[in-house]
């Protein structure tokens, strides 16, 4: 066809019939990217994974700190030149799988980097008890250790990093100072201290500077001999710009990928164990976060690698498929999310193996129309109709198209046959004729070009028992053969051959990805193994990979039973929930009717596959209806599942719907001025103004007489209203029984009610502006909607900025030298970076007259912004100046062990370590968190962050009740909150206690402590139970309904105890009759609520059992 091919997305397949796992991604030229995992359950574990993938023996070992990360940063070239992995232990003890590996690798000499309380005496005696020899290399700080280890070291040339922030710009050049034997040096942002005299006392000819400015001043970079900086805007940039500087060649074996500590920098710690291994093969360390960097995209798009190892745990899956995309698709159409609010349309098609298509819809999708054959066309390049090759209505066609649960995908699945192959082909695909599930909207005809492109490995993902010999294999997608012998000669039950397979090729009936085995004999009940040699492949050609899997064995007895899975016009067909004996269904003896036992409204067995009958009729009739299965003779024989479980006689229900209401959407046209009409189906009515009320936001209502209102198209489906004259915001009632389909049901448009903004009245407004950034150098504005970027008033147009910081003269910021401007999120956050760190004096930004999205600028003089706060030094408002609550407080607890409050910043990651709890003594970290975007009462940002510990904390009234302690601290360490503009937080502490100003806000329900049952009252013939609450609940909700006594009825609520707020934490019950048990049950049927109005959940039955007090 000589069209160019396209790939559109990357295909992962896991083969995990293998001892090690991994992955096969598709490339343009033909060839594979393998993933693999070098990680542990921990990074001891993953550090040994390392060594072993580096080393089959080692004489030396590199041992560090775990924790001690910076200690441990110039170990790479050390741990090169003795030909060492880097192993990892405790400060006190060597892990087991440290030890066994120290055993493996016959280890004869460990170098221990750091002092006594880095890793202490204890593990020095652990190393000499193994009969190894140690050599601890140190200083007294991590300047000085790093210098110890470089007097090791014959170099003339030292890259030198920051020690305090720029561990990860360490990491990034650690391989490559491995690779040219050159010392790692630490020093501060301002001063080389000893490290400058190291440097000179050894005549260093030439020295690399890693990071920018921020990170390392100009005045350290120019005492440095030769020095050469290499930086980038953040970490990951940094870490492009080494990879772009000593790693040009085109092709690489191996790219190594771990994380770059931006969220918490002991995640560092996978980085420094890998670097010596990828100094030695010369290969790159690509260090990432939650992305990867625009540097990083750029040189990672010309380069070509064989395999890519993931180095640790928790490497985000989406920055490794964009890592992928970035080596292998040169040219990516990316695939935005579906738009519901769209007319109805496919979305998107692609290839997800060698033989099924993945077709998105926008919106859930009418099953009929959508599994209907009929409404596609596949053609491959010879113009050849590979999805219906053969006549759609014959039993033969194995093509196949399945809905999945979201109503939105169907998948489709080629022609299935022996021998066949699809992949490396371009395929000609249409759609057409599928309908939304409310059968109210067509989706509009689709046709594009898809490249099967398959990588993959099949792999085998279950065995169920569905029969006494039979078993059908699961696969991850669709296998074949040459033939089905093939197939079987490729499996072994317990080492013999199945006596027969069945593919869908044979039986119909089967699932795409399914294989029917049929063994030669029963097997016994319990575990067997099933073991798959060469001779299965998938139909990109891709064997599955030679393994065993157990299954077991346990014959199922459960009775048979269907529901009706689709009708279509004069088909409908029954799903049984087991496979059938085929044979059974389609004996005279078996009968099958519509409502009634009559040969009027006898149905025909159409089909029988595997577990599904179709039947046929004249016509299957709207409502509510049912099958009946009846047998001529109850003693012959009767439809079986494969076990000889037989069905009883009996009927299925199913409910065919009619005709539905038209609906209609409704939006504002603003280059036409109208007001758009989209009903889902033809209507008449919808061109008179008596259909319509329109009520504008003062709640008026406009007169329409005048109005002009007409179809647009000849489907009698869209119509416009002329809105010349109207502006704001409109209320459009579509008035009941004046608006019908064309059907002959002349169904009427249900009364519905319209919101229409008639053109943008609303100026863009700045919601929040702070400075800061990773090198405190950044502004940042946030406004609320999306913003013109282009053109007169674009936020981009840098005339439009006049900034004062760091003590100057205001300065408009085209006339800042390297002053920079950019969009970020959805085009609603300006992000201005200033030449220098933004440090003295007041920070205030006039901001000129811009426009939003929609060209509504804001007003002629501008927004002026007095002082911009730092985004680095976050505050915990009051609760209520958020929420519509009478408490004040700055924390709210939820429950026992589980607080919530918001800050006044933008959040983007929260470090769980840095924030302590401190209560008495111990402090507690938390064990989870949530963060999510909120708006004050003001309109304000605010973010709500929840966080949970291990242990109960609070009572019920929000105190805090642990180990008899009833006042505690939060302490936010610095960096505890990174914001989305990379800052990281400063210091906060929060005090909790009984004082006004440090009480929590109370958002827990109270709970039933214990009830008990009084002395009944002989004077006065009363019978009271008392019930007492975790803490004081108001008693004038509670009624004689809000629990059930069972056969004793509530004839008051006693008043005793109850304070002038109507509170109590024991509420007394006056029954009509004394108990004479010595206890009863008794349940909450109504919520009970505290003086804050919590209520506990009225879904949820509460039992107190009440012991006799006597």
């Amino acid at each position: 066809m000589g069209k160019k091919s396209r790939v559109i997305s990357t295909l992962l397949i896991g083969a995990t019939l293998s001892t090690m796992g991994h992955s096969v991604f598709a490339v343009e030229s033909k060839e594979t990217i393998e993933r693999k995992m070098l990680a542990g359950e921990d990074r001891y574990e993953t550090a040994v994974k390392v060594s072993k993938h580096g080393w089959t023996s080692a004489k030396n070992v590199v041992l560090v700190n775990s924790t001690a990360i910076s200690d441990a940063l110039a170990a790479t070239p050390f741990a090169k030149l003795k030909d060492a992995p880097i192993l990892l232990t405790t400060s006190k003890a060597l892990t087991d799988s440290t030890k066994d590996e120290l055993k493996r690798l016959q280890t004869e000499n460990v170098y221990i980097v750091g002092g006594g309380s880095v890793i202490s005496k204890d593990v020095v005696k652990e190393l000499n008890d193994m009969g190894i020899k140690t050599e601890r290399i140190f200083g007294s700080n991590r300047e000085e250790t790093a210098i110890a280890m470089a007097k090791n070291i014959d170099s003339k040339e030292v890259a030198v990093v920051n020690g305090y922030t720029g561990l990860a710009d360490a990491l990034s050049i650690a391989p490559v100072a491995a690779d040219k034997q050159m010392p790692i040096l630490i020093s501060s942002k301002d001063d080389l201290g000893k490290t400058g005299e190291y440097i000179k006392e050894k005549k260093i000819e030439s020295s690399y500077v890693l990071g920018e400015k921020g990170v390392i001043s100009e005045e350290v970079e120019k005492s440095l001999p030769k020095a050469e900086r290499i930086g980038g805007e953040n970490r990951r940039e940094t870490n492009s710009k080494v990879l772009e500087k000593f790693y040009s060649e085109k092709e690489f074996s191996n790219i190594y990928v771990a994380k770059d500590g931006s969220k918490d920098v002991g995640q560092l710690v996978d980085a420094l164990s890998i670097s010596t291994v990828a100094g030695k093969e010369k290969s790159p360390l690509v260090l990432v976060g939650k992305d990867i960097s625009g540097g990083q995209k750029t040189y990672l798009e010309s380069k070509t690698v064989k395999t890519l190892y993931e180095v640790g745990n928790g490497i985000n899956a989406n920055t490794v498929e964009n890592i992928i995309k970035a080596l292998s698709i040169k040219e990516v159409t990316p695939e935005p999310d579906p738009d519901p609010n769209e007319a109805a349309k496919v979305h998107s098609v692609k290839a997800i193996n060698g033989i099924q298509l993945e077709v998105k819809f926008n919106k859930p999708v009418d099953e009929d129309s959508a599994t209907d054959l009929f409404n596609y066309e596949i053609k491959d390049e010879d113009n050849k109709d590979v999805l219906n090759d053969i006549d759609k209505n014959s039993e033969n066609n194995t093509s196949l198209i399945e809905l999945k649960e979201d109503k939105k995908t169907a998948i489709i699945t080629l022609r299935q046959g022996y021998g066949i192959k699809y992949n490396q082909v371009d395929l000609d695909v249409e759609v057409s004729n599928v309908y939304t599930e409310d059968k109210k909207e067509k989706v509009a005809d689709f046709k594009s070009e898809v490249r099967v492109l398959s990588t993959g490995l099949p792999e085998l993902l279950d065995i169920k028992q569905v029969g006494p010999k039979e078993y059908n294999l699961t696969f991850s997608e669709p296998v074949t053969a040459k033939n089905s012998n093939e197939i079987r000669n490729a499996l072994r039950v317990n080492k013999e051959y199945p006596s027969s397979i069945e593919t869908r090729i044979d039986n119909p009936g089967l699932d795409a990805n399914v294989l029917r085995m049929i063994t030669s004999s029963e097997l016994k009940d319990g575990e067997h193994e099933l073991t798959i040699k060469d001779g299965i492949y998938n139909y990109g050609g891709f064997k599955c990979e030679e393994g065993s899997k157990n299954f077991t064995v346990v014959k199922d007895e459960s009775n048979i039973t269907a529901t009706v899975d689709k009708v279509k016009s004069e088909e409908l067909t029954l799903k049984f929930n087991k496979s059938l004996d085929i044979d059974t269904v389609k004996d005279d003896n078996v009968e099958f009717y519509l409502d009634y036992v009559n040969k009027d409204y006898k149905l025909k067995v159409k089909k029988v596959e595997d577990n599904k009958v179709t039947l046929s009729y004249g016509g299957f009739p709207l409502g509510e209806h049912k099958i009946v299965i009846k047998y001529k003779n109850k003693k012959d024989d009767k439809i079986k599942d494969l076990w000889g479980k037989e069905l009883e006689e009996t009927s299925i229900s199913y409910n065919l719907q009619g005709e539905t209401a038209p609906t209609v959407k409704a939006e504002y046209n603003r280059f036409n001025k109208t007001i758009d009409l989209k009903f889902s189906k033809a209507v008449t009515g919808a061109d008179d103004y008596e259909s319509y009320i329109l009520t504008n936001a003062d709640g008026d209502e406009e007169d329409l007489e005048e109005v002009e209102i007409k179809c647009k198209d000849d489907g009698k489906k869209e119509y416009t209203i002329d809105a010349s004259d109207f502006e704001g915001k409109y209320t459009l009632e579509i008035v009941k029984n004046k608006i019908r389909d064309t059907t002959v049901a002349r169904v009427p448009v249900e009364e519905t009610s319209l919101e229409i903004e008639v053109a943008d009245t609303t100026e863009a407004e700045v919601k929040m502006v702070t400075y800061g950034g990773e090198h405190g150098d950044q502004i940042f504005v946030r406004f609320s909607e999306a913003m013109r970027t282009e053109g007169t008033g674009s936020v981009l147009d840098k005339k439009n900025y006049l900034v004062t910081y760091n003590g100057g003269e205001p300065k408009q910021l085209d006339e800042i030298d390297d002053a920079e401007i950019d969009i970020k999120g959805d085009n609603d956050l300006v992000q201005i970076t200033l030449p220098d760190k933004i440090g003295k004096g007041d920070v205030s930004i006039h901001i000129g007259s811009v426009a939003d999205a929609n060209g509504k600028f804001t007003g002629l003089g501008g927004i002026s912004i007095d002082t911009v706060c730092d985004d680095r030094i976050i505050s915990i408002p009051a609760i209520n100046t958020i929420e519509d609550i009478e408490q004040g407080g700055n924390i709210a607890v939820k429950d026992a062990s589980t607080i919530e409050f918001y800050v006044d910043r933008e959040i983007l990651l929260l470090n769980q370590k840095n924030i302590e709890f401190k209560l008495g003594g111990e402090t507690l970290n938390p064990s989870s968190q949530e963060i999510e975007e909120d708006e004050d009462l003001d309109g304000n940002v605010v973010y709500k962050v929840t966080l949970e510990f291990d242990k109960k904390i609070f009572n019920t009234d929000g105190t805090i009740d642990y180990n008899k302690i009833n006042e505690g601290t939060i302490e936010f360490k610095e960096e505890a909150f990174t914001t989305i503009n990379e800052s990281v937080s400063k210091e906060i502490i929060h005090k909790i206690n009984s004082e006004k100003e440090n009480k929590t806000v109370d958002k827990v329900a109270p709970k039933i402590k214990e009830g008990r049952i009084l002395e009944y009252d002989t004077k006065d013939n009363i019978q009271k139970v008392e019930i007492e609450f975790s803490e004081a609940v108001k008693v004038n909700r509670i009624s004689a309904s809000t629990f059930d006594f069972g056969k004793y009825e509530v004839l008051d609520i006693g008043k005793d105890g109850v304070d002038k707020d109507m509170l109590s934490k024991t509420v007394t019950f006056i029954l009509d009759k004394k108990i004479e048990e010595n206890s009863i049950t008794i349940k909450n049927i109504q919520s009970v609520m505290d003086k804050h109005k919590n209520e506990t959940d009225k879904l949820k039955d509460i039992e107190a059992v009440l012991k006799n007090n006597e």
